[in-house]
């Protein structure tokens, strides 16, 4: 400790006195406590510190004597970004209020660099654009992040229906124009009318209108979803005339309709039509009510339109179709036999067979059952057998076929034969095809003796008589047969030679 201190020395008897005068100083040890916002540093003894902790410095006193010093540092959090609604919008010349956000002792600022205020700011909309705000929290002496919001003053928007004419007749269509607002949406309102061009959401529209009356139409204009203007406009609508016609639903191919109009109202002054692909054969003019003469050349549906008109303003447009037809296939097949003689049964077909189609056979007495596309027939007489063909709609098809019907009763022979087996008149027989009905056919020689006897006239004598080939000679025939209910007989000679 410190103190004056004396000590006695003997030397050589004498004794010496020696004071010591001590002093103590004290070790400076040192503790600090001190705190620091997150992000920034804290600078001891040379050293910047920016975490929480326990730090230590030795140091040496003007006296020679170490020292420590202690620092206990503490990190305080910083608050967080106030909450905040952004973007603000308003309308141009909209009433403002101020600004908003989550959290305690608030500063405000209109830069990240500026300088803040505790009072909330309050926007102005009286010019369009957008103004940014920032705002932060202090808490425990350190400042939060910023956050910011925008504020949007959109353009007030302009509602303009432009339109040629406010009056005009029932059917009309008319173009409404809207003013553009480049960033804007449209809403057309048009009770009575139809849209038949664009839609309520589009600038421009063209509209019909079928009702009569005065018909108010609205157009509302949002600017980016929030400021809206509304204009209105009143159109009226004068009557139209009305007006019918009729024509057929299904026609043939070349056949004449007549279109004439069938109703309309008092007053019309003109008929227009549309006959397009058709042919009129027949009429004054085509802006009267009829009647018309039209034929069509293309099978298939096909249109006919009619308006009637009053002055300027006109029907309603009337549409009717027509199914155009074709003409039915009657073509007859090839007869199969070029050899035909009257009263011979022979088939006759047309090509092509439609059982939904009427078949009408003549001359009626050839056949028994006229409606078949296949059937027999008695051929009476030569000449020409028709067929009619008619489809369910009336349409009629015809086709001719000339039948060389030779009358077949007379029995031709041959004046001589040769059977001697070259394939060369090596038989003897009647020459006719015709169909008859032979009673009796034989030859006989010229002792009388029946050498050939038949039934059938496609049988012939080929010279023999029980597998004997007869001499050179005269022989006699005679034949019986019947011919379309007639009997007949006929006799003659023949010669045979070798």
């Amino acid at each position: 400790m410190s103190g004056t201190y004396s000590h006695t020395y003997t030397t050589s008897s004498c004794d010496s006195i020696v004071t010591l005068h001590l002093t103590v100083f004290p070790t400076p040890n040192m503790v600090i406590k001190d705190s620091i916002c997150y992000g920034t540093s804290y600078t001891f003894a040379g050293t910047s510190y920016t975490t929480a902790g326990v730090y230590t410095f030795t140091a040496t006193s003007i006296h020679g004597c170490d020292s420590t010093i202690t620092l206990n540092l503490f990190v305080k959090p910083l608050p967080s970004a106030p909450s905040v609604l952004s973007p603000v919008t308003y309308c141009l010349g909209q009433t403002t209020t101020s600004l908003t956000a989550s959290g305690s002792n608030l500063i405000w600022y209109t830069e990240t660099g500026g300088t803040g205020n505790t009072t909330p700011p309050t926007p102005t909309s009286a010019s369009a654009g957008t103004t940014w705000y920032y705002v932060n929290e202090v808490q425990n002496g350190c400042v939060g992040p910023f956050d910011s919001i925008e504020v949007v003053v959109f353009p007030q928007p302009v509602a303009v229906i432009n339109a040629t004419k406010t009056s005009l007749c029932q059917y009309d269509t008319l173009s409404l124009f809207a003013t553009a607002v480049p960033s804007g949406s449209y809403s057309w309102n048009t009770p009575g009318t139809n849209i038949v061009s664009g839609n309520s959401a589009t600038q421009n529209i063209i509209a019909q209108f079928n009702t009569l009356g005065n018909h108010m139409i609205y157009l509302t204009v949002r600017e980016n979803g929030e400021c809206l203007a509304i204009d209105s406009l009143d159109i009226n609508v004068i009557p139209a005339p009305v007006s019918t016609f009729y024509v057929k639903p299904n026609v043939c191919i070349g056949d004449t309709v007549v279109v004439a109009v069938s109703y309309t109202t008092s007053g019309v002054t003109n008929c227009v039509w549309n006959f397009e692909d058709a042919t009129v054969l027949t009429a004054t003019t085509q802006v009267s009510g009829g009647p018309y003469g039209v034929t069509w050349n293309t099978t298939g549906i096909h249109y006919i339109q009619m308006y009637a008109e009053i002055g300027q303003c006109a029907s309603n447009e009337v549409t009717d179709t027509i199914d155009v037809h074709p003409l039915p296939n009657a073509q007859l097949n090839d007869l199969t036999s070029g050899n035909i003689c009257t009263g011979d049964s022979i088939l006759l077909s047309a090509i092509v067979q439609d059982p939904s189609n009427l078949y009408q056979w003549s001359p009626l007495n050839y056949f028994h059952n006229t409606n078949s596309p296949e059937i027999y027939g008695v051929i009476q007489n030569a000449g020409f057998v028709t067929l009619n063909v008619t489809t369910p709609f009336g349409c009629i098809g015809t086709d001719s076929l000339m039948i060389d019907a030779q009358p077949c009763c007379e029995m031709l022979f041959p004046n001589a034969f040769t059977p001697n087996g070259d394939g060369k008149n090596d038989a003897f027989h009647p020459l006719t095809n015709g169909h008859h009905t032979i009673y009796t056919f034989m030859i006989k020689n010229r002792y009388g003796q029946t050498v050939f006897e038949t039934i059938n006239e496609n049988d012939a004598w080929n010279g023999t008589f029980n597998g004997v080939p007869q001499d050179i000679g005269t022989y006699f025939y005679y034949i019986k047969y019947d011919c379309n209910g007639k009997t007949l007989e006929q006799k003659g000679d023949v010669t045979l030679i070798r």
